[in-house]
């Protein structure tokens, strides 16, 4: 994933999954030429991601891709797209839809999803959408438990998803840090 990486739409080669791995379980790149190579470390985390998306996808009956049109999110889509190039994403993408984006981000989404054919899901709490909830009424910790976690578990619950794929940085959330790549959870979200 360099400056010069394909468009979203370019097919590419089959990627295997890596399997080295040091001793504090990060990944160490396969055919590099350095550990220190970033472009090879790149490559290399790119590829275990693909496999875990198609994974996914053969282990699941009704995967959703969560996308929030924010950078983490846009990189998973990215990569979901690579890994089924050059078929569609064989399975929705969720976006939970709070009614507070600028518009050229709803506009930027509905066009990354017209050019990838995403079979895109919107989702907007109804109730909030009715009763007009903004961060300024409520307050953000409402709002947000409102406008996103509330609607979130209505639209995984409504799609009857088994498996929600969502783009997240370890290293910009200290509790992340400890989930490799999935995040377990009980029934019920």
């Amino acid at each position: 994933m360099t400056a010069a990486s394909p468009s979203m739409t370019d097919p590419l080669p089959a990627v295997s999954q890596p399997s080295e791995r040091s001793g504090d379980g990060r990944l160490n790149p396969v055919n590099s030429k350095s550990s220190h190579d970033e472009d090879a470390v790149l490559d290399a985390l790119e590829a275990e991601a693909i496999w875990a998306i198609r994974e996914a996808a053969s282990a699941f009956q009704k995967p959703v891709i969560l996308y929030s049109i924010g950078k983490d999110s846009t990189v998973l889509l990215r990569l979901a797209v690579k890994a089924f190039a050059p078929a569609p994403v064989p399975f929705p993408v969720l976006h939970i839809d709070t009614t507070w984006k600028f518009h050229e981000m709803i506009e930027f989404r509905d066009e990354t999803a017209r050019k990838n054919n995403l079979d895109l899901v919107v989702y907007t709490n109804p109730d909030g959408r009715d009763n007009k909830i903004t961060p300024f009424t409520h307050g953000s910790d409402e709002y947000t438990r409102l406008m996103k976690t509330v609607a979130l578990r209505a639209a995984l619950d409504a799609g009857g998803y088994d498996v929600a794929l969502g783009g997240a940085r370890r290293d910009e959330e200290r509790s992340r840090a400890k989930e490799r790549m999935f995040s377990l959870r009980e029934p019920g979200h």
